[in-house]
């Protein structure tokens, strides 16, 4: 045999050599011809929420607002999995508003109920919660907050449909500076807790960003009781803006307090609080003027918003979702968590059709693909840091609560193109000392 063919032959033979190595290498690896992945006859999602303590609201209301879609992914057909419909079941427990409890609970709907997929916690809660997911290797979402503390620290089977927290008070803002351009400082006052520091470094940001100076910045105990010693140095500044991160109870306390001591100023934003119905009904005429950013309000048509920007809209639309609301709860405005929650159930239905699996390495691969309008606005998410949320770049809406004759409305701010009146000043504590009662409006 001739040298040259002969060499030939021998680099022929070394290379099928090197690629039945890398395929027996694949397969030792990967498995490919293992076996298939089971087709189970339902998919169950797990979720821990506060539905009792001080954060009872937004779990009871979060919680709705899953069981609701649910019902409707179900009604409309389920999940197309492996060439069947499955459909979802929901798993759920009460942590009593305490992080202990929220991470065992996480624990037992993953270990002992062996669910599929998990929505988190509300808010901090989910934070603590999150090792377990991970530790587990479930695909996961954090819907309501936690997931700025979580970057970095190697989570993969992890992602996130919410506002990034730094992102908190830029459309708020930006609506007082866009109505008031004669507003110039701002008092900030924040619980002292994990995660909020990441609402107040947004504050700060923005401020600057508008060209307002801040001239008071004061962190408070979560479980105060007595706000008087703040708010009486704010009293004294006379900012033109007082921006409160607080949870209930303490910006309850906070707000109650400003009533009593008369602190009067022009613009006051309180995060959680001002979106619920419970915040009228508690404080009435007290409560107008006071406006926050919103994760959610049915009055926006996201699905007109997702059409002409060319990107699908998937689930029910607020609309759909209001309707059943009303059929369970009566005229009751939701909480922003209805619709928030609601978008998770959406979500995963998308995200497991596109997977077609259920194991956590693949479902998170299906999300980092992902970019659709929900409920709550559209989600897409960075495929370097699949917490990191860039479809909402910052809570979408802004609200206020504002006296029309003799009633309380609950009017939409922001975005222009959906709103429902102009950014009010607030009135004088004297001056909401002399309306009367107001009857409380909730809807358009």
């Amino acid at each position: 045999m001739d040298k040259a063919v002969s060499t030939r032959l021998v680099a022929v033979v070394l290379a099928v050599v090197i690629v039945i190595a890398a395929v027996v290498a694949y397969i030792v690896l990967y498995n490919p011809f293992g076996p298939p992945e089971e087709i189970p006859s339902e998919i169950r999602i797990g979720t821990v929420l506060p539905l009792s303590g001080p954060f009872s609201v937004e779990g009871s209301q979060a919680l709705l607002g899953m069981q609701v879609a649910v019902e409707w992914v179900n009604q409309h057909g389920g999940v197309k999995f492996k060439g069947k419909q499955l459909p979802f079941t929901l798993k759920y427990y009460d942590d009593q508003s305490n992080p202990d409890y929220a991470v065992q609970l996480t624990q037992k709907v993953v270990t002992e109920d062996k669910v599929h997929v998990v929505i988190h916690d509300w808010g901090i809660l989910g934070e603590f919660a999150a090792p377990v997911t991970e530790r587990e290797g479930v695909f996961s979402i954090q819907w309501a907050g936690g997931a700025e503390k979580l970057m970095g620290q190697g989570f993969k089977y992890m992602t996130s449909f919410h506002a990034p927290l730094t992102s908190f008070y830029k459309n708020v803002l930006k609506v007082i500076r866009d109505v008031d351009p004669n507003a110039t400082t701002v008092a900030l006052i924040w619980r002292s807790q994990p995660g909020i520091e990441l609402w107040t470094a947004g504050a700060r940001t923005y401020a600057a960003e508008y060209g307002f100076k801040l001239i008071y910045d004061r962190g408070y105990p979560p479980d105060i009781t007595d706000a008087s010693y703040i708010l009486n140095e704010i009293k004294s500044l006379s900012p033109d803006v007082l921006l409160v991160s607080c949870y209930p109870p303490d910006g309850y306390t906070i707000v109650s307090q400003m009533r009593d001591l008369r602190v009067n100023v022009k613009w006051v934003a309180c995060q959680v609080i001002v979106v619920k119905p419970e915040f009228a009904e508690t404080f009435n005429k007290a409560a107008v003027g006071f406006i926050q950013d919103s994760h959610w309000e049915p009055e926006i048509k996201w699905e007109d918003i997702a059409s002409q920007k060319g990107v699908e809209y998937i689930g029910a639309t607020n609309e759909e979702l209001m309707q059943i609301f009303f059929e369970k709860r009566g005229t009751r405005r939701p909480a922003s968590e209805y619709g928030m929650a609601a978008a998770q159930i959406f979500l995963l239905k998308k995200i497991i059709e596109e997977a077609q699996s259920l194991e956590a390495g693949k479902l998170i691969e299906a999300a980092k693909k992902i970019d659709v309008y929900t409920c709550r606005g559209r989600f897409k998410i960075d495929p370097k840091e699949p917490l990191k949320q860039i479809g909402l770049e910052a809570p979408p809406i802004v609200v206020q609560w504002q006296k029309h004759g003799n009633k309380l409305t609950y009017e939409i701010l922001y975005p222009y193109e959906a709103k429902t009146a102009n950014a009010s000043p607030m009135p004088t504590w004297e001056e909401k000392e002399g309306y009367p009662t107001l009857e409380i409006q909730l809807f358009h």
